[in-house]
């Protein structure tokens, strides 16, 4: 089974690597997808995203407090929210926060699991449930858990460690276009009375959502575009090397989220 793990940021790029190796370890019919590696050089990634989105029923969404309100990150997570069927699971997996830090955030949708022993115990157990007749025995799937925990919570530890800009005090997200779209995406979907299937809108909803959520879309791409014409300039005087790495770091992730809204437009038929 094939299991979408979706992430951003440095920290939470590390913890999705870690998982991306460890779950196999310990369900090996799992078939873990991961953009920064499962991604060949030269391929489009936006239609490789697409293609895995679709044919992945469980998707962890790793969460940090610097990268709640990453645009990619809603919107992988809305596109996972959007799939019906009996095995379909959005399960936010919180590292160093837990769910009641999350501001405004659609995540708040889905039930989500903390990245300690037992968090990731029961995130284990929900993957597990969706297997159907390849599903683990409970027991055997406590051994092989208790066996692989130990690593997988030094590299968890590791990635929590991970200096990140800002993280200390980060400002209230201002939700920009992109985001309100998804946003609106995301609370239209509403938990079936075992509280975890998830039902989705209508295309002809989610469509006439996103044409009126277009002229925004369109302002985000253009406040995108000059920040990257600004960085691009300010790269062409390099100061300290941290600054040269952060100033890298910000373009790449620019470069990604612009990427996103500009085949969002496409979607909604908006030509420019």
């Amino acid at each position: 089974m094939q299991i979408f793990i979706s992430w951003s940021g440095k920290r939470a790029k590390a913890v999705a690597l870690a998982l991306r190796e460890w779950l196999p370890d310990v369900i090996q019919s799992l078939d873990p997808w991961m953009s920064k590696v499962d991604i060949d050089g030269g391929a489009k990634w936006n239609k490789e995203i697409s293609s895995a989105l679709e044919a992945s029923d469980v998707g962890i969404i790793v969460v940090t407090p610097e990268n709640q309100a990453a645009p990619w990150l809603l919107f992988e997570a809305g596109a996972l929210a959007k799939k019906t069927g009996d095995t379909t699971r959005v399960i936010p997996y919180f590292v160093d926060m837990d769910e009641s830090g999350l501001r405004r955030s659609p995540l708040t949708t889905f039930q989500g699991k903390k990245s300690d022993e037992e968090g990731t115990r029961e995130l284990l157990g929900s993957v597990n449930k969706c297997m159907g007749k390849e599903a683990l025995p409970g027991d055997r799937l406590d051994r092989a858990f208790d066996r692989g925990w130990g690593e997988l919570d030094e590299k968890i530890k590791a990635a929590v460690a991970i200096k990140v800009k800002g993280q200390e005090k980060e400002p209230e997200p201002d939700m920009p276009g992109m985001v309100k779209e998804i946003l609106s995406t995301v609370r239209g979907m509403a938990r079936s009375q075992s509280g975890t299937t998830i039902r989705a809108w209508t295309e002809e909803e989610i469509q006439e959502q996103n044409r009126r959520n277009a002229y925004e879309l369109i302002e985000l791409e253009r406040d995108l575009l000059a920040e990257l014409e600004t960085l691009n300039r300010q790269s062409k005087n390099p100061r300290s090397r941290d600054e040269r790495l952060a100033r890298s770091q910000r373009i790449e992730d620019l470069q990604r989220e612009l990427s996103e809204v500009q085949n969002y437009l496409g979607n909604v038929g908006v030509h420019r």
